[in-house]
């Protein structure tokens, strides 16, 4: 009974495995940007309306990716916000090229 006790850490919660490329990435452009260059907080970046639009594309792309994971529609359809991140870089006519748009 001692082994079931010590399996629970006390470590932090680590994101799920389907969103930590997203997150990553996410991670990596605020760190580019302008705005932690400047001394903010990233918390105080991700909210600031000069972020680069690349980075609210992946933050989008990042948060709808977390929520799809507690939708349970998509526990049988599979979570596609991962998806997102294809599309996050890409115009509105480079999506209905790639066929990837809307119809």
């Amino acid at each position: 009974m001692s082994s079931s006790s010590s399996s629970s850490s006390s470590a932090p919660s680590q994101p799920p495995a389907a969103c930590a490329s997203l997150r990553q990435e996410l991670a990596d452009c605020l760190l580019k940007s302008e705005c932690m260059k400047s001394g903010r907080t990233a918390q105080e970046c991700m909210r600031a309306e000069d972020l680069p639009i690349e980075c609210k594309h992946l933050r989008i792309a990042y948060f709808e990716c977390r929520r799809g994971m507690l939708d349970m529609r998509k526990r049988f359809r599979g979570n596609t916000a991962g998806g997102a991140k294809a599309a996050a870089g890409k115009t509105e006519e480079q999506l209905e090229k790639d066929g990837e748009g809307r119809p």
